[in-house]
């Protein structure tokens, strides 16, 4: 799985508009016992990329 993550005034990071993708590796225990996450890998998207953001959602 693949997702991109943006925060708009983040208290608690050192740019409070910032984005970043997310990769995470997960298997599928069926239905009763749910997903697993195995793996998460986070990289911050490059300045540029969050400076031409609207984050208007």
């Amino acid at each position: 799985m693949n997702y991109h993550e943006w925060q708009r005034d983040a208290k608690d990071s050192d740019q409070p508009n910032n984005g970043r993708v997310t990769t995470m590796v997960v298997r599928d225990r069926g239905y009763s016992r749910g997903p697993e996450i195995l793996q998460v890998h986070e990289t911050w998207l490059p300045a540029d990329v969050v400076q031409s953001a609207d984050f208007a959602f």
